[in-house]
């Protein structure tokens, strides 16, 4: 088969918009079978369409049939697909599904989606139909393909659906690759699966196995194993549907030969026997790359792979409504998986993975994967959850060793969408945190000087830089200003060796740039009231240090990626406000006067050699330095390697942004 075409671009994925509404749509057979009965709750109010069936008896199969589906995956790439066809069948679906009131809610919802700068989610509810190519949906004013847009995903839901409380994942997330047919080109995919998700890798965040040819026992027992559960099950190999016992059936082993060299029989399993292997299991996801996986029998039973694992409350399933080329296949994983890192829902991740095989193959297979959902929560893996206790994130009596279990998190997570009231400064991107006032608990039994623990007030509204300022920044304001002493680095590291004195002249040069003056370094308090994000522990994630390299750059005894050195911007999880760095990386100045907290604010007689609190630790010291109570101080003219500064600016009125 062929690998992906060399001349074909590598597969990206920026952002999934920060937020998404849910357009449920049910959809179902009249009697007579010539009408669609369509049905949507609009704020409480049920809103109620019949329709003609768009397709007379038929009439979709010789659709299809020129779509190719129907063929053999060769055939089918010999002939050219016309997009006409897939059009035709997207816009008869649309026309039909959004009709008379159900239409104008749908619009109504997408312009409040896009006046929000959100997305639209639609899910469809019709098992009765669900051989119906829905992810060709095509809206006919903007020939945009709902499936394939990143802004209205598009998945299935079949049958009554019950939610499955999802907990946050503790362990490295295992995506487990079971590899049972010989005749595909698995090593393309395997290997492209593991650039996507390389990085994450890498940190030990996740945990990639591949299990090739296994037989039926040695799947199911991997399945059950409950020493290191597996959370993502991608199957690549072959699937089959037999009408006429309405059963959906996955084969295994298949092309493997026995030790004398004689090709073995390959097993079988029904989708039943698989569905009670992964009952009770921790799985979430489930790829399967197997041609018909995705088809039942209709409203009498739902017995094809994909629903039979839906039904065993697996949260989502993918699976291939026909046969797939294998070099679409494995664009498509590419993709999936590449999103899946950024923490795309996994409803947008496969809605960017189509939009990858759409813009790089002629084919229409970018439509055959469907996604079916069992979870309301298209958030499948809490990449990086609320504070928690340590109670909370081990079980009673764990053993904390160097393999801590990971919290789950891309290496470098995309912005949220920027807040009005928190411009960057003119003519550079600097992107801020907007963080709204309120009372919290400041300081910590720890050491003399950060008690006692009070109860302190922020008074104002105000935004906070998501990064530490960097060399590219510092740079585009200072010109040759450089800070002494400094060293070869990448633009996008921390600057550093930078003096109290040095970052409130930067911060002149942010205020030139602006109206007024909004800019400046943060106060103690600003700091760690948006450090913590709420928390009350010795970190933003809890109080276990072991846990540190996982969300600081700190000298660390158990990981040590950068080896005591200034790691670039975001390269470990934020906290819940979206801050990244705030343990470790560089020591930030802040404007405060040092003082114990309990000998009050300075005399005047105290300021002829006064010193600023600096927080956060740094590279340089250990993970007691980098709690969030810790302070540091410095002189206004002190040089040193691990000081740098993040910024804040006063936040603008809504009533005040045009």
């Amino acid at each position: 088969m062929n690998s992906p075409d060399a001349t074909r671009q590598e597969p990206t994925f920026a952002a999934a918009l920060e937020r998404y509404a849910t357009f449920d749509l049910f959809v179902t057979l009249e009697p007579e079978g010539s009408r669609w009965r369509v049905s949507h709750i609009d704020d409480g109010r049920l809103v109620e369409t019949r329709v003609a069936a768009p397709f007379e008896p038929g009439e979709l199969d010789d659709l299809l049939e020129r779509l190719g589906w129907s063929r053999s995956r060769d055939a089918r790439r010999e002939e050219a697909e016309p997009r006409a066809a897939a059009i035709e069948i997207g816009e008869r679906l649309y026309r039909a599904l959004f009709a008379a009131e159900v239409g104008r809610c749908w619009r109504a919802a997408r312009r409040r989606a896009r006046e929000e700068a959100s997305g639209l989610r639609l899910q469809l509810h019709g098992p009765e139909l669900d051989a119906l190519p829905w992810e060709l949906l095509c809206d006919p004013e903007s020939r945009t393909l709902l499936a394939a847009s990143v802004e209205t995903p598009l998945s299935r839901v079949p049958g009554k659906r019950a939610e499955r409380r999802l907990q946050i994942l503790v362990e490295p997330l295992r995506v487990l690759v079971v590899v049972a047919a010989g005749d595909l080109d698995v090593d393309a995919e395997i290997e492209r699966i593991d650039d996507a998700l390389k990085p994450m890798v890498a940190r030990r965040r996740v945990v990639l196995e591949v299990l090739r040819r296994p037989s039926a026992d040695a799947l199911r027992a991997r399945l059950r194993d409950s020493e290191s559960p597996v959370h993502v099950l991608h199957f690549i190999g072959h699937g089959r549907y037999d009408p006429d016992q309405g059963e959906g059936w996955l084969r295994l082993a298949d092309g493997a030969v026995d030790t004398e060299g004689v090709a073995a029989e390959p097993e079988e399993v029904d989708a039943g026997r698989l569905a009670r292997w992964i009952d009770g299991s921790a799985i979430r996801f489930v790829v399967l790359n197997a041609c018909e996986s995705a088809r039942h029998a209709g409203s009498t039973a739902l017995r094809g792979v994909s629903e039979a694992l839906v039904q065993q409350r697996v949260p989502a399933v993918l699976a291939m409504k026909a046969r797939i080329a294998d070099d679409v296949a494995i664009g498509f994983a590419a993709a999936l998986y590449r999103a899946l890192a950024a923490e795309a829902p996994v409803d947008v991740a496969v809605a960017a993975a189509r939009s990858h095989v759409l813009d790089q193959w002629t084919t229409n297979e970018w439509a055959l994967p469907a996604l079916y959902l069992h979870s309301e929560n298209a958030q499948l893996f809490s990449l990086t959850p609320r504070r928690r206790r340590r109670w909370e994130l081990f079980p009673a009596g764990a053993v904390v060793g160097g393999l801590v279990a990971a919290l789950v998190a891309w290496w470098f997570w995309p912005p949220p969408a920027s807040d009005p009231r928190c411009p960057s400064p003119r003519g550079i991107h600097l992107p801020m945190v907007f963080v709204a006032a309120d009372a919290f608990y400041m300081g910590s039994d720890e050491r003399s000087d950060e008690r006692p623990i009070h109860l302190q007030t922020v008074e104002q509204d105000f935004c906070i830089g998501q990064y530490e300022v960097t060399r590219e920044q510092w740079g585009h304001f200072m010109g040759d200003d450089v800070p002494e002493f400094r060293e070869d680095g990448a633009a996008n590291e921390p600057v550093r060796f930078v003096s109290w004195n040095r970052a409130n002249k930067f911060i002149e040069a942010l205020n030139r740039a602006s109206s007024g003056d909004p800019f400046d370094l943060p106060t103690e308090v600003q700091w760690e009231y948006a450090a913590r994000a709420g928390s009350e522990d010795l970190f933003f994630f809890g109080d276990d240090p072991e846990l540190l390299h996982y969300f600081g750059n700190c000298r660390n005894p158990v990981s040590d990626d950068y080896e005591d050195a200034v790691a670039p911007v975001g390269s470990f999880n934020r906290n819940d406000w979206h801050l990244y760095d705030v343990h470790g990386n560089v020591s930030e100045l802040t404007k405060t006067i040092y003082r114990p907290y309990a000998e009050g604010p300075p005399k005047p007689e105290e300021l002829e050699e006064i010193r600023y609190v600096r927080r956060g630790g740094s590279f340089d010291v250990i993970p007691d330095s980098c709690r969030l109570a810790r302070r540091f101080t410095i002189d206004s003219e002190w040089v040193q390697r691990d000081v740098g500064l993040r910024i804040v600016r006063t936040a603008l009125e809504l009533d005040d942004i045009e």
